[in-house]
């Protein structure tokens, strides 16, 4: 399928790690840096009532660790940013791309019907478009002595 009639759908990733607004900050930091994640989707139930990022982790820890702040622990909920950029699961992939061109973010929450279904980040659509590529590339160089020698991008 062609990329320009894929939906975020197509490409999101369905597992993921969530966390729940009264998560103890320190589990929270501890699962996003174990995991090596970029950050977790905040939930209720399944609805999505924030993000808790990296950087989120970092301006706490160094708040804590060089500012030396008073406050040393406390929930998710109170550290999160609530009011997160989400895409639909059926927006179109061509839409999404051009948020995350224009934007910092690395991922998005995905929601259908109001609820996080999953996530998608930047490196999920650039995949979908270099299979895209390297597909259009073996179709017009199939037998051909250059389409033996394609080189593989991934």
């Amino acid at each position: 399928m062609k990329c320009s009639e894929m939906t975020v759908r197509d490409v999101m990733q369905t597992k993921f790690v969530s966390v729940q607004a009264d998560t103890d900050i320190y589990e929270a930091i501890q699962i996003i840096m174990k995991k090596g994640l970029m950050g977790v989707p905040v939930v209720e139930g399944n609805r999505l009532v924030g993000v808790f990022s990296e950087k989120d982790c970092f301006t706490i820890l160094s708040n804590w660790t060089f500012q030396m702040s008073e406050q040393m622990g406390g929930v998710v909920e109170h550290f999160m940013t609530p009011n997160v950029l989400a895409v639909e699961a059926s927006a179109s992939l061509s839409s999404v791309a051009g948020a995350f061109a224009t934007n910092f973010y690395r991922g998005l929450p995905v929601l259908d019907d109001g609820e996080l279904v999953g996530l998608v980040s930047r490196r999920d659509i650039v995949q979908a478009m270099l299979n895209e590529q390297n597909s259009q590339r073996t179709a017009n160089y199939p037998d051909s002595k250059y389409g033996s020698n394609i080189p593989e991008l991934s």
